[in-house]
């Protein structure tokens, strides 16, 4: 992400990038890089860690800290969602906060 804000001279330079982690568990490595980097958008659909590890992070509530607040947006979903809840509550919601971030 740091590469594509940085002015090399040669390129032109992104102001934003938005990170999206699909997969079971959160994405909790790239959100900690950048939890309080503002020009970076993490977002994670994932099982909740209520009920798989790693049980501390990937909850809703955590969404940045300092300039990065609300960066950061934690989709978890409950074990053996089906597509129609997986789309309505991880998917979209996800796709329109990457359209929002710009």
């Amino acid at each position: 992400a740091k590469l594509f804000t940085a002015d090399d001279g040669n390129s032109k330079r992104m102001e934003k990038v938005a990170i999206l982690d699909v997969d079971y568990h959160v994405g909790n490595g790239t959100a900690s890089i950048f939890y309080s980097d503002p020009s970076v958008l993490v977002v994670s659909i994932h099982c909740d860690p209520d009920f798989e590890y790693p049980f501390h992070s990937g909850f809703a509530d955590q969404t940045g800290d300092g300039d990065g607040v609300g960066t950061t947006l934690f989709l978890p979903l409950p074990p053996s969602t089906d597509w129609d809840t997986y789309s309505k509550r991880g998917l979209q919601p996800a796709l329109e906060a990457i359209a929002d971030f710009g």
